[in-house]
């Protein structure tokens, strides 16, 4: 019996132990052990304190206690909201600053605010109504947060699509896919715009991933995009190899700003690679076209069942002009 008692005790010892180990850890003990109404120092389970936000403009602070310095805070966009998620982590910062300090400011484009805490770490999950950049800075032992939206940053908007992606692989000769090159022309357009500071381009995708069409132009629309540019490759109807070739470019009937973008970006392609014209067409039974309040353009590249207009779309250097040529179809469609 005493055996018994023995062990008992020695089971009970470890486990009281393990208990107070955990404890010491934060969150995760607390999260285990105590009731949910006791769980006011370390909070694992997120809560909204979107009602403790004061209505105003789109910015509000959260107060910092002493020990907080700005190296303490970081601030980074959701991966999978893009510009509507965004956390706001601070080390250091506890649940009872929180408490005695409620956050100040606006409601106007917050959806919610959500808090949680790991560790010595409170981390606050931002989401908005609508799309929106997000700016902070440290003053006077506040964090001060704005949100804005891209057109209040920016003189013009542009969202480049890389037509298909993920399982969406367009057109496909052999091992060579649409999706690919799209994309590659996409990334030869990108350090074009990186220094140019008057216009913000935004890409619907920039690997190898599932979008549909409608969040695509769904997208554009949203930000109120000053342009949209879809880029595409062409095939025969058979996809069986062919002479057939030239690029092409669509527009929406109807849409005069749509039909200027579209036929310079087929002008400029046709002047920097000499391939042949297919012309200037409606682009109304084109989804992404079709489904675009800002002026789109869909521009079809060249033929990838054409063996020699597929080497060149293949190439750097045929990469490069098209991209030229789009950057400066762009930089015209966007002059009054």
């Amino acid at each position: 019996m005493n055996k018994e008692k023995d062990t008992a005790g020695m089971i009970y010892t470890l486990v009281f132990t393990i208990l107070i180990a955990l404890l010491a850890v934060g969150g995760i003990g607390l999260m285990l052990f105590l009731p949910e109404k006791q769980l006011t120092v370390a909070r694992t389970k997120p809560y909204s304190v979107r009602d403790e936000i004061k209505e105003g403009d789109t910015r509000f602070s959260i107060k910092l206690p002493p020990q907080v310095r700005q190296k303490n805070i970081s601030v980074s966009e959701l991966e999978d909201q893009p510009y509507r998620g965004f956390e706001v982590r601070i080390n250091g910062f506890l649940e009872t600053d929180l408490l005695e300090h409620p956050l100040s400011g606006s409601l106007d484009a917050i959806e919610d605010v959500l808090y949680s805490r790991v560790g010595r770490e409170s981390i606050f999950t931002i989401t908005t109504e609508d799309m929106r950049e997000i700016s902070y800075e440290v003053n006077d032992g506040r964090l001060d947060i704005l949100l804005r939206t891209p057109a209040e940053i920016y003189d013009h908007i542009i969202v480049i699509d890389a037509g298909h992606g993920g399982s969406d692989t367009g057109y496909v000769s052999g091992e060579d896919k649409e999706k690919d090159i799209t994309l590659e022309i996409v990334e030869k357009l990108r350090p074009l715009f990186d220094g140019d500071e008057d216009i913000k381009v935004f890409y619907t995708r920039l690997s190898d991933e599932d979008i549909p069409d409608t969040a695509r132009v769904g997208f554009a629309n949203e930000m109120g995009a000053d342009l949209f540019l879809t880029i595409h490759l062409s095939s025969t109807a058979s996809g069986r190899t062919s002479m057939i070739g030239g690029v092409s470019a669509y527009y929406k009937t109807g849409d005069k700003d749509s039909e200027r973008f579209a036929k310079k970006c087929l002008k400029q392609i046709l002047g920097a690679t000499e391939a042949l014209d297919k012309g200037l067409k409606s682009g109304d039974d084109d989804l992404l076209v079709r489904l675009s309040e800002v002026p789109a353009a869909k521009v079809e590249c060249g033929f990838i069942t054409n063996e020699d207009e597929l080497t060149s779309l293949k190439s750097d250097e045929y990469q490069d002009a098209i991209a030229h040529a789009l950057y400066d179809a762009i930089k015209e469609s966007l002059k009054k």
